[in-house]
């Protein structure tokens, strides 16, 4: 089977034409459509990478189905789908002790599995078990760094439960080709698979679900099919339990006196010009690209390219918009993007960095070595958040219809 680029737009402009474009398909079409898995992909927006480094923010998505439709109630499962990454998001901001579970537990796997396990993961990453519309949905995602949300559920759930193979290693897969994959989304998705996010509720890849919503180009006639009926729930640790919330205190606005600031754009927020840093006077900008190391990035560098992109479009959209200078740099890992900022501050004689805080993640990681060389070097940080995201923080300490309630009030009051 054949896969074609997706053309993913990787700069903000090109992103709110795509948008745009998709917004007729943001009501009815999108509800029907939405979990059929055909070739191109024409009932999604293919909108995932964009807004998980926030070329748009998932307000302006949704704006755009609002003005597209009207009310609500007739783009409603759209939008809803765009908050999904809120929720997650949300939820492992409150609950950043899972996140570093999951690095610890993913390097622990990677040491200790044995030859048979290793081969088979090799063999699934290559798209090469015999089971025609799996080894598809693995080369697909290799070959073009995109992947239908319903086959990332199928493939996990074939990983998981049919192979019983860690499912750490499985999200570490997507995190090195997924050109959307972000921290959360991507490791609490695998998680909800498994039965650890709602405990003991598992997501078991069944033959007759995916005949039902695959394209037969991906069936591949059917070879190997069979081997999709006999997966049972994988075991889990019933003594698991999930830390308690605890919700964060930060800045939703800038303290007004500041001099010499310099802002920092991670690439967990590439649109800082439309939140309140917009009101900011700067001397210097900051944009930086936490990438994977590279023995564990994708092998064609699509998702590194795309982001090279989106954070270079940044680049030169925020110096037009601050008229001021903007540097450019990247790091592999979070001490070296924390050395790198520090430098940057150093040299620009800058006495305060503002920022929108990262995630949890990567270039969240970061922050406490750069709090500390910043505090050292007499330095002064302020980390802020959307309004948008501040709101929605406490909402996720429960499932997402909970969140989503809360969420759908905020977007049309009185619903």
């Amino acid at each position: 089977m054949e896969f074609p680029s997706l053309n993913l737009p990787s700069t903000r402009e090109s992103s709110l034409q795509r948008a745009k474009k998709f917004a007729p398909q943001m009501g009815a079409d999108y509800a029907h459509g939405r979990n059929f898995v055909f070739q191109g992909h024409p009932h999604v927006s293919k909108l995932a990478a964009s807004v998980r480094v926030r070329l748009l923010s998932e307000a302006e998505l949704s704006q755009i189905a609002l003005d597209e439709h009207g009310s609500l109630a007739k783009c409603e499962k759209f939008v809803q789908e765009i908050h999904w990454r809120s929720y997650w998001r949300s939820w492992l901001e409150t609950r950043p002790a899972v996140w570093n579970e999951y690095q610890k537990a993913r390097d622990s796997a990677r040491e200790n599995l044995n030859k048979a396990q290793l081969k088979r993961i090799e063999q699934i990453e290559n798209g090469a078990t015999a089971i025609g519309v799996i080894d598809n949905f693995a080369r697909e995602l290799t070959q073009t760094g995109y992947l239908h949300n319903h086959a990332r559920m199928w493939l996990a759930g074939y990983w998981i439960h049919t192979e019983r193979l860690p499912y750490e290693l499985g999200a570490d897969f997507f995190e090195r080709h997924l050109i959307c994959a972000c921290p959360a989304s991507n490791t609490l998705s695998w998680r909800w698979v498994a039965g650890l996010q709602t405990r003991g509720k598992t997501y078991l890849t069944r033959r007759s679900n995916v005949e039902k919503y695959c394209d037969e180009a991906y069936l591949d006639g059917g070879i190997g099919l069979e081997k999709l009926e006999r997966a049972q729930s994988a075991p889990f640790d019933e003594n698991y339990q999930v830390p308690s919330a605890r919700i964060p205190t930060f800045e939703i606005e800038f303290p007004q006196k500041m001099k010499q600031v310099g802002i920092w754009i991670s690439e967990d927020d590439l649109s800082p010009e439309t939140s309140t840093l917009k009101d900011l006077k700067t001397e210097n900008i900051a944009v930086t690209l936490t990438s994977a190391p590279e023995k564990s990035e994708s092998s064609n560098g699509l998702r590194r390219e795309f982001r090279l992109d989106a954070t270079q479009d940044a680049a030169t959209r925020a110096q037009e918009f601050w008229k001021a200078p903007a540097t450019h740099f990247e790091a592999q890992t979070p001490a070296e993007l924390a050395a790198q900022l520090e430098k940057w501050a150093r040299e620009n004689d800058l006495k305060t960095v503002v920022a929108l805080k990262p995630f949890v993640g990567p270039s969240g990681d970061a922050l406490p070595a750069l709090e500390k060389s910043l505090s050292a070097a007499g330095i002064g940080f302020h980390w802020l958040r959307r309004a948008e995201d501040a709101r929605v923080l406490g909402a996720a300490e429960r499932g997402y219809f909970k969140f989503w309630s809360a969420t759908k009030a905020e977007i049309s009051p009185g619903l």
